[in-house]
């Protein structure tokens, strides 16, 4: 299935009527991870995205498995299908917006889906608004972020999520990673989440987790960070949007929230802050750089003046 880059899918308008639906489907470069979005009326109305792509899975897929042998070509942007098992495999992008995958049966000579971009009302894109994550297992899908409440109360209560949430306490950041006190920030960990949109992969190198919050807390704009490790340290700057919470796979989330927000049970001794051993690191580090850059112009001053 040759989709991305400028290629895209678009729907029928109905079952059928093949003329041009409203829905196209496409890959969105995103670094070197990019997601497949489903985009409605245009491409600035999403409708569903997949969650990055880790050279495995898209991330954001909880019933993609590593058994279906999903392949992504950087040269030419293309996705496609290794079927392990002998089956027939048939995807679908329908006329109402949905990608589909369906199966062979053979017993009764039919197609059985077995998946569904839509298969329950979370997979909605944004339906939480700003800062809020949904799970379909809730009576009330929508909750707010913990430190987080609804930008509007009585629209909230009603079932209108989409203004989302605000913060209870604004952050405090001094742009420094070291001698942190108990009223600066912190991290609380949100386990099995599909992470927010606009995902930006650190350009700065990361092999864990624990250096990756390091990444984070040093950036007074970063408000959130997760670690996979097929495609690195992700953190994000602006709102997080399209949030949910699953029952199974998905990945650590870590939001940044004042310090009097963080309830210490709810960090699961998850990293959040930084080690002494990682704090050594980085000032050996920069005194080293520092000394290399001396030393260097020291040398520099010497040529230079015998070149007078």
């Amino acid at each position: 299935m040759k989709i991305g880059g400028n290629r895209v899918l678009t729907s029928w308008k109905s079952e059928s009527d093949p003329s041009p639906g409203i829905f196209s489907i496409g890959l969105e470069p995103q670094d070197d991870n990019p997601q497949l979005v489903i985009w409605t009326n245009g491409s600035n109305s999403r409708l569903w995205r997949s969650g990055p792509w880790n050279n495995i899975v898209f991330i954001g897929i909880a019933e993609m498995t590593y058994a279906q042998s999903f392949s992504l070509s950087e040269d030419n942007m293309y996705m496609s299908f290794k079927d392990t098992a002998k089956m027939y495999i048939l995807f679908v992008f329908d006329q109402h917006g949905a990608f589909l995958g369906k199966q062979w049966d053979s017993d009764v000579h039919n197609w059985h889906e077995f998946w569904s971009s839509q298969s329950n009302t979370c997979d909605t894109y944004g339906r939480c608004g700003p800062f809020g994550s949904c799970n379909p297992s809730n009576s009330q899908i929508c909750s707010c972020l913990t430190g987080f409440r609804p930008k509007f109360e009585e629209e909230w209560s009603k079932g209108n999520w989409s203004a989302g949430c605000v913060r209870n306490t604004q952050l405090v950041c001094r742009n420094s990673s070291f001698d942190k006190s108990d009223t600066d920030d912190g991290f609380i960990t949100l386990e099995n989440m599909k992470v927010p949109d606009h995902a930006i992969v650190s350009l700065l190198f990361a092999t864990d987790i624990e250096e990756c919050s390091m990444i984070c807390l040093m950036n007074c704009s970063c408000l959130a960070y997760s670690y996979d490790s097929g495609i690195g340290c992700m953190t994000w700057g602006e709102n997080l949007v399209d949030m949910q919470k699953f029952t199974q796979r998905g990945i650590d989330f870590y939001i940044r929230l004042a310090r009097s927000e963080i309830d210490p049970a709810r960090t699961n001794n998850k990293p959040h802050g930084l080690s002494k051993n990682v704090k050594l690191v980085i000032v050996i580090a920069v005194l080293v750089a520092t000394l290399a850059i001396s030393i260097c112009m020291y040398f520099l001053w010497k040529w230079l003046t015998k070149q007078r």
